[in-house]
């Protein structure tokens, strides 16, 4: 136990509220991308993301009228990783190619610290991985490659959140006590749409790769397409996810053969 509070005291970026739970600091990420561009060229590339990227597939929409100040502050992460897919393949060149391989070096480290180092798990988390992975910068070589990897990263941390399942009794009891841990509510709006996003991009990486299943539809999933079809709360954009979804699910429905070639073999 010594050890672990050396180490809580070693990382002051991890803190705990008055809620007593621990929550991460990441101030420094703004710091490290104002070294890289300015507030202004880094309001631009968020604006290409709202506006030109996020339409062709919003998995990590946001709300209209959201600037790139609110996220930069709130959910520096976040911010970090639309910098990182958005400024490179433009027609216009807002940061050069340096600066791009620095964002996704910069983003790349980031993950690492936050996920491996001090083993966090949040909601933003796995959105900076989806968005990572769904406009993700390939690197010189194909040994590199570690998208499958983000996806399954993405995907089980949205299950040890609780995403997939309704909040229930006994998973709010984890809240409580001095070992809590915290859930986002899995019943909202951006948590519905985070975990249909986490099984889009399993099955892709299923029917591209011809990898094993690592979710399969489940009934929260349909009610989750039901609903961010259907409730006031849900964004126009969430119409357009759903129909990705559900050709993703058709996907593992029609062919399932190609998925167990590899199973059979281990």
């Amino acid at each position: 136990m010594d050890a672990i509070h050396r180490d809580l005291a070693e990382h002051p970026e991890m803190k705990r509220t008055e809620k007593s739970r621990i929550q991460a600091d990441h101030s420094h990420i703004i710091a490290l991308i104002d070294r890289l561009m300015s507030s202004e060229v880094a309001e631009r590339v968020f604006l290409r993301y709202v506006n030109e990227i996020c339409p062709h597939f919003p998995g990590v929409p946001f709300p209209a009228g959201t600037t790139a100040r609110e996220i930069r502050e709130k959910k520096p992460l976040l911010f970090l990783s639309i910098l990182a897919g958005s400024s490179h393949g433009s027609a216009e060149q807002l940061v050069s190619q340096d600066v791009q391989r620095e964002l996704t070096k910069l983003l790349k480290d980031q993950l690492a610290d936050i996920i491996w180092r001090n083993g966090e798990k949040s909601l933003e988390i796995v959105q900076a991985l989806q968005i990572a992975v769904l406009w993700y910068r390939p690197p010189l070589h194909f040994e590199q490659h570690n998208f499958y990897m983000m996806v399954n990263c993405a995907a089980v941390m949205a299950l040890d959140l609780g995403l997939g399942r309704k909040a229930t009794p006994n998973v709010m009891k984890l809240s409580i006590g001095p070992f809590r841990r915290y859930h986002p509510n899995s019943s909202s709006i951006e948590a519905r749409r985070t975990f249909l996003v986490c099984y889009y991009l399993c099955m892709s990486i299923t029917m591209v790769l011809r990898r094993p299943i690592l979710l399969r539809w489940t009934k929260y999933m349909e009610e989750s397409v039901k609903i961010l079809e259907t409730s006031p709360d849900a964004l126009p954009s969430d119409k357009l996810l759903c129909q990705h979804v559900k050709m993703a699910h058709v996907g593992e429905n029609s062919k399932p053969y190609p998925f167990r070639i590899i199973q059979d073999k281990y």
